[in-house]
Order: structure tokens, then sequence, then C-alpha cells
């Protein structure tokens, strides 16, 4: 989502209750601050569908479906859910955003009263409503996304293999190891302006910046960092051709090209296939973020990965 910005971190607890301020963040628990106080908020259910991550929550007094995406900076809300839960809209205020298509499109505002993941919730929001019909293609239809305006508030666990999604609070200490028997070596990473997490990956002959985007599908590259990686023009000619619509729409043409190896974290993949792009339309392309490659599903469906979005700190398991 090309939309920016993040709820405010308003909120104290008393008596074990929590006690919110307009436009914030609340957590349902209570105790006094330790050396190192590290506190569950959230472990819920993940499940995998139309090549998407979706998670439990409540919106209002709703029980919903949303979609995780570490990709979008922005939680959004669905049009069917804005409608069929009768969610208010804003309609002083609306969104104009172009797409990666050349197309533009006024989006409005939600204004909603609360939304749970599990003792996390946030309260008095305004989020964008878009049209979610095409995302799913005909799975359970989601009540929205939850992007990174949400998560960065959080460390964030996503196992994938054990279909568990968890959200910890941290306190009285800097970045601690994720509480794993096995935990890996951290990783530092960038959070760029838009939330977005920005990962040093390895690949063929070198290292470039990748987006980490549980809300996409597979691996892409730009024409530019397969370069760096040492693929030749000769390489991509004898690779499989794809086509899309960038941006003025027009189209254009790439390759699917299979990677020996690629490395971030302590996961090692092999024999990767990698959907190269212009790099023109990889600086335009919204998830991108004008980053080297997009780290989607196919190399995070069997790794469980942890993101301390406070400390700017990655941990990544091996393979399961």
């Amino acid at each position: 989502m090309p939309v920016q910005g993040r709820p405010r971190p308003w909120w104290r607890v008393q008596g074990g209750k929590a006690s919110l301020a307009a436009g914030g963040i609340f957590f349902f628990t209570a105790s006094a601050q330790a050396a190192c106080e590290t506190t569950q908020l959230a472990d819920l259910p993940l499940t995998i569908a139309a090549g998407k991550l979706f998670i439990p929550a409540t919106l209002n007094q709703a029980q919903e479906s949303f979609i995780l995406d570490t990709g979008a900076s922005t939680t959004a809300i669905s049009s069917d859910a804005a409608g069929r839960l009768s969610i208010p809209h804003d309609f002083d205020t609306a969104i104009h955003v172009s797409g990666v298509g050349g197309a533009s499109s006024t989006l409005l505002i939600a204004q909603v009263d609360k939304l749970v993941l599990g003792h996390a919730g946030f309260a008095h929001q305004t989020w964008p409503i878009i049209d979610m019909t095409a995302v799913t293609s005909g799975a359970t239809a989601p009540a929205g996304l939850i992007g990174a305006d949400v998560l960065r508030q959080f460390d964030v666990s996503i196992d994938v293999p054990a279909q568990r999604f968890a959200l910890w609070r941290i306190a009285g200490c800097y970045g601690p190891p994720p509480p794993w028997p096995d935990a890996p070596p951290p990783v530092s990473v960038e959070l760029n302006p838009a939330g977005h997490i920005v990962v040093p990956l390895t690949v063929g002959m070198a290292t470039v910046p990748a987006i980490l985007d549980t809300g996409a599908a597979s691996f892409v590259m730009s024409l530019d960092a397969a370069y760096r990686a040492g693929v030749s023009d000769s390489a991509l000619n004898a690779d499989r051709r794809i086509e899309g619509v960038g941006v003025n729409d027009r189209r254009w043409t790439g390759h699917v090209h299979w990677f020996s190896s690629v490395e971030f974290g302590a996961s090692r993949f092999t024999h990767v296939p990698a959907a190269i792009v212009p790099s023109a339309y990889a600086l335009k392309n919204d998830s991108l973020a004008g980053a080297g490659a997009l780290i989607g599903l196919s190399l995070l469906a069997h790794s469980r990965v942890w993101i301390s979005y406070p400390t700017h700190t990655l941990y990544i398991g091996p393979q399961r």
C-alpha cells in the first residue's frame, strides 16, 4: 500500500484492565516492570489460502480473518467488511493513489472502533478501504489486511510450518533473542519509511537489499539485481519469458531464472526460481519499493521468522 503512517502507541494499564486514549493501542495485561520483561500478547493460528497468510482478528465486535502482509505500509479494511459490518466512512477525507499500471483511484477511509489481535488492540483508528475481491481468488473473503503500521509496534513471530503467529512486547532490555531452543544468529535489517523490512540477501555473486513481504507469493528480482548476481543476457534469453503491465499501461517482458542458491539469515535455499522484472518497473512497484528483490512465501513457507521491529533485528530459522 502507498499509504504510510502508524497508529500512535498511547496506552496504559490500570488494575488489570486496559485504559486507552483515542487513536491508541491497548493491551489486556498488567504487571510490574521487570529487568527484562517479555510478554506474549497474541498467539494465533496461521493459515495459507490462495497464496496468502491469514490470521484471525476481532474487527469491532465481529470475528474476522485478515491477511498478514509485512509488505503493506498500512492496515486496510476490505470494502466487503466495511459494508457488511456497517463501518462508518470518513467522507471528509479520502486518499488519492496511483497504481503501478498507471491507473489511479480514490480510497475512502474507514472509522474503526476497535481491532483486536489476541490481547493487543487498536482503538479509534482510521484506515483506508480497499477492494480485495481479486486478492483471494475465490477463497474466503478477508476483512482486510494487517500491515506494518500495526506490526511495527511489536516483536512478531511468524512460523508458517507450525501455522502459528504471535505478537510480543519486550520491555526493560534491548532485543533479546526469541525464546527458541535453537535461536539462530540475529540479522540487522533496515526499516524504510513505509515500514518495509529490508533484508540483506545473498544470491549468486552479490548481496542485494530485499523486502521481506508475507503478502507476496513468489521471489522477485529486478533486472539490475540479477546482473549483479552474475546473470548474463544470454542466460536470460534462454529462460522462460513472462509479461506484465507497468507504469502508464506499458507492457514489460521479464524472465523466470533459476538460481543455484539464495541465502538470508540462517536459511539457505537451493534451486530457486525468481521472476526477473525490468528495473524501471521494480522502482515504481510499491511492493519492491526500489529494493533489488522481494522475498515472498515461496521462500518463507518452510521457515520460522522472528521480526523485532523496535530493534530492527530479524531471526530466521533453518528450513523445516
